[in-house]
C-alpha cells in the first residue's frame, strides 16, 4: 500500500509538472503556444531540417483589421475574435505542426517537412475554415481576414534560426501591400 501510494503521489506530482509546464508556454487569450515556445520549437526544427536535409515553413498570419473590430466593437469582441481564431488554427493544422500567437494580432505556424507549395494550401485551408466559422459577435461582412508571410527552409539568407523571423516578417509586409491573395513569400522580398 505504502509504494502504490508513493506511486500515485508521484504521478499526481509529474502530472502537476505538466500542466504547469503547458500552462507557461500557452498563450493565455488564444489558447495557443506563446512566443517562448515558437522560439524553441523554430529552433529545434531548424536544426532537425539541417541535420536531415529536410524541408519546413514558417508562417506568419495577421488578423486583417483588429484594430477597427476594437474601436467599432470593444476589445472584449476582438479578444473572442482572437480566441475562436486561436481555436480554429489549432483544430485545423495537422499533428506535427505547431501554432503560436506571435503578437497582438499575429500568429505563426511552424509546418515540418512543408515546402512553399504546402504553405500556400495551408493558408488557404485556414481561410476557407474562417469563411465558414460564425462569429457569433461580428456581423457577416466583417468576418475576420488574414494577410500572410511565408520563409521557407532552407533559404539562402537563414543562416540561424533567428533570421527566419526577419525573412518572415518582411514577406507579412509584402502580403499586406498586395491587393488580392495577400500572401507575401520570402523569396520575393531582399535576402
Amino acid at each position: 500500500r505504502a509504494a502504490a501510494r508513493l506511486l500515485e503521489n508521484e504521478e499526481r506530482r509529474a502530472g502537476l509538472a505538466r500542466r504547469q509546464a503547458s500552462a507557461l508556454a500557452t498563450d493565455m487569450l488564444t489558447g495557443v503556444s506563446n512566443l517562448d515556445a515558437l522560439d524553441r520549437r523554430l529552433q529545434e526544427e531548424f536544426q532537425r531540417a539541417r541535420r536531415y536535409s529536410l524541408t519546413f515553413s514558417l508562417i506568419l498570419l495577421d488578423v486583417d483589421r483588429l484594430r477597427s473590430y476594437n474601436e467599432r466593437f470593444g476589445t472584449v469582441v476582438g479578444d473572442r475574435v482572437m480566441a475562436e481564431l486561436g481555436g480554429l488554427l489549432l483544430r485545423e493544422v495537422r499533428a506535427p505542426d505547431f501554432v503560436s500567437r506571435y503578437g497582438g494580432d499575429e500568429f505563426a505556424l511552424v509546418l515540418p517537412e512543408t515546402d512553399l507549395t504546402g504553405a500556400r494550401a495551408s493558408i488557404g485551408r485556414v481561410r476557407g475554415r474562417i469563411q465558414l466559422h460564425d462569429f457569433p459577435d461580428l456581423p457577416q461582412p466583417d468576418r475576420p481576414t488574414l494577410s500572410a508571410g511565408v520563409v521557407t527552409f532552407p533559404h539562402p539568407a537563414a543562416n540561424e534560426s533567428h533570421d527566419l523571423f526577419a525573412l518572415v516578417e518582411a514577406a507579412l509586409l509584402r502580403g499586406k501591400a498586395q491587393t488580392d491573395g495577400r500572401i507575401g513569400t520570402a523569396d520575393s522580398v531582399a535576402a
